[in-house]
């Protein structure tokens, strides 16, 4: 598998593809070596790894993403934010149980606030409390409180997540 992970950052875009659609077809199996990846200095293996996770998705993945989320490169924040915002409720969970615990990091509460606009109409009441809370409050405590009800009220939510097929080639 660390051949495949090598591959991510091949100068060729159809290698690094390949690479890419072999790690998703390990699925599970290649999520803990993916999210190892998000550490690597290189942007473009960063960006291949959020892709993929975003292909296998699933729980581990979904917490993987919301790693990337507080990733130094804008680009990388802003794939990680669309790629948890397609899992739907599996990519949202996690954001809301982060945000519980780390309110304060300003760029998992940008984050979090993109990931929310993908529910936009679809959005229950506490989540349009803690959207609010995000554009609104620069009170940590106030964001901590809306995320943990919202975290409570995900079960009303249905969206489920994209096909994989649509994921593995972009």
């Amino acid at each position: 598998m660390s051949y495949w992970i090598d591959e991510l950052d091949n100068p060729s875009s159809v290698e690094r593809r390949r690479a890419r659609v072999v790690l998703i077809e390990l699925g599970p199996e290649a999520v803990s070596n993916l999210v190892a990846a998000l550490n690597d200095p290189h942007v473009r293996v960063r960006q291949e790894v959020v892709k993929a996770l975003e292909a296998i998705g699933g729980d581990s993945a979904a917490k993987g993403l919301v790693k990337a989320l507080e990733d130094e490169d804008v680009g990388i924040r802003w794939l990680a934010a669309e790629a948890l915002g397609e899992l739907g409720v599996t990519g949202l969970r996690p954001v809301l149980e982060a945000l519980v615990h780390d309110s304060g990091l300003s760029w998992l509460r940008e984050g979090a606030h993109h990931v929310l606009h993908f529910y936009k109409g679809e959005l229950n009441k506490p989540l349009e409390q803690l959207l609010s809370a995000l554009e609104n409050s620069t009170i940590t405590e106030a964001v901590t409180w809306d995320a943990g009800v919202a975290l409570q009220s995900l079960n009303s939510l249905h969206r489920q997540p994209k096909p994989e097929i649509f994921h593995a080639w972009r």
